[in-house]
This record gives structure tokens, sequence and C-alpha cells, in this order.
């Protein structure tokens, strides 16, 4: 306990650190960090509970190569929850529930590292931004190789729920809803290439106009190499004002997609479900509605919280 008056409450300086079942909280800076000028190997964070950070971020690990951080509960921090950085490669970010974040950035941000994989995680009401980025926010890592973010479920985001700033890059089995990003749900930016979103389920969003006039739940910013991304078999459904938008100058190939009714999407298409703008290959559509195709997500093998109240019934899937 960091009493409101310490900043880093536990730092790593070492290879295979292990950190298991702690409670670490009120901190005025990183919870727990390591520093960039400190290479390190495989650092584990799992199975602890991290909040009450008043001036940045929940766990932020530099240069760490193949750091494991799983299973946490991570939540009111004015940073990061969890963050990856400066150098790091080869980490995983899975199974952990994050909420109640108030980052300027994200509240699981990865940025300059490659290879990471961020899946499982239960991620929700981000107040200051997006829920899940990967890549610097300021595209420095357009042309690195991000890698993949999976079967995770974002909610109530207050911009983006998942931010594709780099190549290389696989969206797939998401749930993302109730995003009110001025961008979109899933949002591909800067000079970005290779990149698929498929088999996502991105519903319910209400996005602000302001910024883009017809921002999409799945949006193409205007710099990404659109030849090289693939959005396919996803449910785009009850998102407004569009469910998929290319604001690149080339078409975008977003084929084989429900669209929220078998008529498939609207306006710049033919039929009632989700609108789409221009610029798109989107024929053919899906009819209905594609069956479950995702992994189920896999439980922790202990509940870091056993005794928290929850008022989000798929936490059970996570921690059981």
């Amino acid at each position: 306990d960091g009493g409101g008056a310490l900043a880093t409450i536990i730092r790593v300086l070492a290879d295979n650190v292990e950190l298991s079942g702690l409670e670490v909280r009120n901190g005025t800076g990183d919870l727990i960090d390591s520093p960039a000028a400190t290479a390190i190997r495989n650092s584990i964070v799992r199975n602890n509970i991290i909040h009450g950070s008043t001036g940045d971020e929940g766990v932020q690990l530099r240069n760490d190569a193949g750091a494991l951080i799983e299973c946490n509960h991570v939540y009111d921090t004015a940073g990061d929850a969890i963050n990856l950085c400066c150098g790091s490669t080869d980490g995983v970010i899975q199974f952990n529930e994050v909420h109640d974040i108030a980052s300027p950035d994200a509240a699981l941000y990865v940025y300059n590292s490659s290879n990471t994989r961020i899946e499982g995680n239960l991620v929700y009401v981000t107040t200051g931004n997006e829920g899940i980025k990967l890549g610097a926010k300021n595209g420095s890592d357009a042309a690195g190789s991000g890698g993949a973010i999976l079967n995770n479920r974002v909610q109530d985001t207050r911009q983006d729920g998942i931010a594709v700033y780099t190549s290389n890059t696989t969206v797939r089995c998401n749930e993302i809803y109730a995003s009110t990003s001025e961008n979109g749900a899933i949002y591909l930016a800067f000079a970005i290439s290779n990149v698929s979103v498929t088999d996502n389920h991105v519903h319910d969003n209400t996005l602000d106009t302001a910024k883009w006039g017809d921002p999409g739940a799945i949006m193409i910013g205007t710099a990404v190499d659109v030849a090289t991304v693939t959005v396919s078999g996803n449910r785009i459904a009850g998102n407004t004002p569009n469910g998929v938008t290319n604001k690149a100058a080339a078409l975008l190939a977003a084929e084989n997609n429900w669209w929220g009714a078998a008529s498939g999407p609207g306006p710049a298409g033919p039929g009632t479900g989700d609108r789409v703008s221009v610029n798109m290959d989107y024929e053919p559509w899906l009819p209905a509605a594609p069956g479950p195709s995702c992994p189920a997500i896999r439980a922790c093998t202990s509940d870091p919280t056993p005794a928290r109240a929850t008022t989000w019934g798929q936490i059970k899937l996570l921690y059981r």
C-alpha cells in the first residue's frame, strides 16, 4: 500500500521475476513497473489486485522480452491499467479484468513493442480514451509487427474499443459495444498494412459524428494501406451512424459480413442493415448472423477477487 504518497510500489529489475497473489494499491505513479534502461526477460504478473493509481499506470513493463500479464483485476487508475512498451517483444496480456480507467491513452496500451498477444481480457468503462490500443498514438509504430488482439470483450469506452496503429496485426473474435468514439469501435489508422479484422461482434455503438461526419463501428483511416486490409466474417449490427466506414482512397475488401439484415447494408448498399460508406466491396454479404467460430475464453486458475460483487455477468467466463 503506497498510502497515497509513494509513486511506484514494486519495481522489476531482474529476469524471471513473478508477482502473484498480491494487492498493490494507492500509489501516485506506476504501481508496478520496470525501467526502460534495464533490459529484462520473462516477467510474470498474475492473479493480483491492482488499483488506486492517482497519477499513472497500474502496470507498466518496459523493455521486457516475453512478459506475461494475466488474470489480474486492475481498476481505478489515472493512467493505463496495463502498459507494455519501450522495446518489449513477444509479450502476452491475457484474461485480465480492467475497468474504471481514466487514462488519456487506453486501458490496455502497447507501443514501441512487437509481436504482442492481447487475448481474453474484459475491458469496460474507460472515461478518457480507448479500451485497447496497439501501436504508438503518434503513429511511430505504423511499420511494425503488432501481433494479435483476440477474443476480448470491450464495452463502455469513451473512445475506440480497439485501436490499431501498427502493421501486421490480427483482430479476431472480439466483442465491442457501447463505444461513443469519434473514430470507431474498431479503428485502423496511420500508414499501417497487413491487418485482418475477422469474426468480431461489433454492435450497438453510438459514435460521435463531430470529427468525421460518418464514422463507422469499423473505421479505416485515410493513411491506411487499405489494399492489404481484410474485413470479413464479422457480425455488425445496431451501430450508428455507420457499420463500416472507409476513409482511405482505395477499395476496402469487406465481403461476407453480417450487417444485421438479410438484405445487406445500406445506404450505399441495397439493404436495411447497418450503413456503409462508399469505396467498399461488401458483396457478397452473409444472409444471416454466422454461428460461433471463436474459441471459448479460458478461465483463470484462481479468482483474485472472489468476494467482489459484479454487475457484468460475463465475468464468470473469466473467473470461476
